[in-house]
């Protein structure tokens, strides 16, 4: 064993939790150029998170990584790969179980390392009990600690202990994987993996900060072919042709109906006309009573400030509900109003995925509660929360960035 005095210009902090891990580990993804890190296990990286703060070292990260018991999930180390970065995978015949969890960032004077017990997996940076170091410092050539720190992951990434992971060994893992994933299943045995996978992939959503966000609706867009263009040509052309506050007279022209409706050549955000009771509301002008509630509500809900008054919220949408369209009809019109704090539901892969992050049956994003449930989720994660980017393209995008989780979800 070796003992080391730190550095007096290192600075060493404990993370007692999972928050502060995460905080810190997200600061050191965005202010240094380069990433060393060995780990026992890494998970699915349709989790989003960890992978997503990661993504943009590429070809400036080396990864080393354990496979033992078969608990490595293989897309982790296909998605490593794919950007870029230099995978090896630990075999060392003169070793037991590859367990280590650390993270070297570097830039040019500077360097953290993260030391602990948080793999590469969604649960270890935001499900479990975890605890890790953070040491940060200089680069120098008196720095024994980072000294020693890059030669044991040099002897961990030498051909006498590990290996560049080939597409047939990728191949044969993956099976390994999955048989033994059902194989616990089918003994009642719950493993880390299984665990890991029953983890809804879109809980990133609670957690994610900005720039996660950003690039998941770029993710979003870039997959299905389309661009932010078509769903905020469609927010500016509802705030210009619907100003507020709205009166019944908005109902009489049919362009109106069409941008409310979601009718073509107006369908992002959900065709909600295509309910025929909703269609039959905006078309019937004797049906004043009717359509000066709605334009009431809508009015009303307007005017609510941030953070939102949730009662009063509730209150209106229980009187628009009370009509007979559910919040999936009344969700769109809300997002065209204000997109930065409203989402539509009117998806049906948007309603499955906002009741699996919540744990509650679809049918129940369709009431005043369930919708409001979806909106205090939104409103309490790192990206809605955050400070408006300088960056003019993502700020755009922030403006409008409730309504734009549409364009994430989309299929």
């Amino acid at each position: 064993m070796i003992f080391r005095k730190i550095d007096v210009m290192t600075k060493t902090r404990f993370l007692a939790d999972i928050k502060s891990f995460n905080q810190d580990f997200n600061r050191c993804c965005e202010e240094y150029d380069s990433i060393d890190l060995a780990v026992a296990w890494c998970g699915d990286p349709e989790h989003t998170l960890p992978y997503k703060q990661l993504q943009k070292f590429g070809s400036t990260m080396r990864a080393i990584i354990g496979v033992s018991f078969e608990q490595t999930h293989p897309d982790g180390v296909h998605w490593l790969i794919d950007i870029g970065s230099d995978v090896r995978i630990f075999c060392s015949k003169a070793a037991n179980i590859f367990h280590p969890k650390l993270y070297l960032f570097r830039r040019k004077n500077g360097f953290a390392l993260f030391i602990g017990s948080s793999n590469l997996t969604y649960s270890g940076f935001y499900r479990n009990i975890e605890a890790n170091m953070l040491i940060e410092g200089e680069i120098n050539t008196e720095n024994i600690l980072l000294s020693d720190i890059t030669q044991r992951f040099e002897e961990w990434r030498s051909n006498e202990n590990s290996f560049v992971p080939t597409k047939r060994w990728l191949d044969a893992y993956a099976t390994r994987y999955w048989s033994a994933i059902e194989k616990a299943r089918s003994n009642g045995i719950e493993t880390p993996p299984i665990d890991e996978n029953q983890i809804s992939t879109t809980n990133w959503l609670r957690l994610a900060d900005w720039e996660v966000y950003f690039h998941k609706i770029h993710d979003g867009l870039l997959n299905t072919g389309r661009t932010a263009d078509i769903y905020l040509n469609l927010l500016r052309t509802a705030k210009d042709e619907l100003p507020l506050p709205w009166d019944v007279s908005i109902f009489r022209e049919i362009n109106n109906r069409r941008i409310i409706g979601g009718m073509e050549p107006f369908a992002w955000f959900g065709h909600v006309a295509a309910s025929g009771d909703f269609r039959r509301i905006m078309a019937n002008t004797s049906d004043v009573v009717v359509q000066a509630t709605i334009v009431d509500a809508i009015n009303r809900i307007a005017e609510i400030k941030m953070p939102l008054n949730w009662n009063a919220l509730e209150t209106q949408l229980d009187r628009l509900t009370a009509l007979g369209p559910t919040m999936k009809v009344w969700s769109r019109l809300l997002c065209l109003i204000k997109p930065d704090v409203y989402c539509t539901v009117a998806s049906p892969i948007v309603r499955d995925n906002m009741s699996t992050i919540l744990e509650v049956p679809q049918k129940s994003i369709g009431n005043s509660a369930g919708y409001i449930r979806i909106l205090k989720m939104i409103h309490s994660a790192p990206w809605f929360q955050s400070a408006r980017p300088i960056d003019l393209d993502q700020a755009v995008i922030w403006d409008h960035r409730v309504a734009l989780m549409d364009a994430i979800f989309y299929e």
